[in-house]
């Protein structure tokens, strides 16, 4: 491996911040059913009248949200390693760079 930085495209990063806002809201959304049962002993009902049997369809929606943008980052990492072995390498500086204050 050499010692040559690895340069982590702007889209990149864009997406790794996404997928990091479709976590963060995934993790809200559970805390905020959590808290529901806390308080009233049971789930929150259905969010739509024609998903009767699920208790939160939001959860589910936002999930699948993350889901997909984290597939988004697995391309696109993949896409800029080039070499599978640089895998892990780009993923280590996409999350240095990706800590690092957006320009505005």
């Amino acid at each position: 491996m050499s010692d040559t930085p690895i340069e982590i495209p702007a889209d990149l990063i864009d997406l790794h911040r996404q997928w990091a806002a479709a976590d963060q809201a995934v993790h809200e959304r559970i805390a905020q059913i959590e808290q529901h049962e806390a308080e009233h002993g049971r789930p929150p009902l259905p969010t739509t009248p024609d998903d009767p049997g699920r208790a939160d369809d939001q959860l589910a929606k936002l999930r699948q949200a993350r889901g997909e943008a984290a597939a988004e980052v697995r391309a696109r990492v993949a896409e800029v390693a080039g070499d599978p072995s640089r895998r892990w390498a780009v993923q280590a500086a996409l999350l240095e760079a990706a800590a690092e204050p957006a320009a505005v």
